[in-house]
């Protein structure tokens, strides 16, 4: 298993950020699941940094708890500047 600094920031950031999003929701894996068709142990996978969503499967989860993608994949502190000078 690889370590927590082998993992990208981003997908580490998605995971919190999507299981942060979906317990405020009160919704279970198994809720989310069963509305976009992906098995519940994959659900698991994700917000454990385990399986490596696409960006298909990241807008459905962003869907299924009501969030916007952008949402689940940027922080305040993480947001990088637009300005390229």
């Amino acid at each position: 298993m690889k370590s927590v600094e082998d993992i990208p920031v981003e997908r580490r950031l998605f995971a919190q950020n999507f299981r942060r999003a979906r317990v405020t929701r009160k919704l279970s894996q198994a809720d989310v699941s069963r509305s976009i068709g992906l098995d519940k142990s994959y659900i698991s996978d994700i917000e454990r940094c385990i399986a490596n969503p696409t960006l298909d499967v990241m807008a459905r989860l962003a869907g299924a708890v009501h969030t916007e993608l952008c949402e689940l994949v940027c922080s305040t502190t993480t947001h990088r500047s637009s300005n390229h000078d």
